[in-house]
């Protein structure tokens, strides 16, 4: 609980903007521009090699959804594809 605290005071001070999250929230990353965030505050989400990949505007999601695979590491893509074929 003390680090989810910290990296919301952390982001504040960074952004200027007060983040708002219940203490058991789950703190996910905009896999496009990096910024984290309680999950409730993503308003974009897409579907890639089954995971949800979670985007805070619009451009970010258009940018995800146009090339997923420049996103995504490749040895998470390897992963996940050695795992889907099994």
């Amino acid at each position: 609980m003390v680090n989810r605290i910290l990296i919301c005071k952390s982001l504040q001070l960074l952004f200027g903007q007060e983040i708002k999250a219940k203490v058991n929230e789950e703190f996910v990353k905009d896999i496009v521009y990096g910024m984290v965030k309680p999950k409730s505050q993503m308003k974009f989400t897409s579907e890639f090699l089954g995971k949800t990949c979670y985007l805070d505007t619009e451009k970010d999601k258009e940018l995800f959804d146009a090339h997923p695979d420049y996103w995504i590491s490749k040895e998470e893509s390897e992963k996940f594809r050695k795992a889907t074929v099994r």
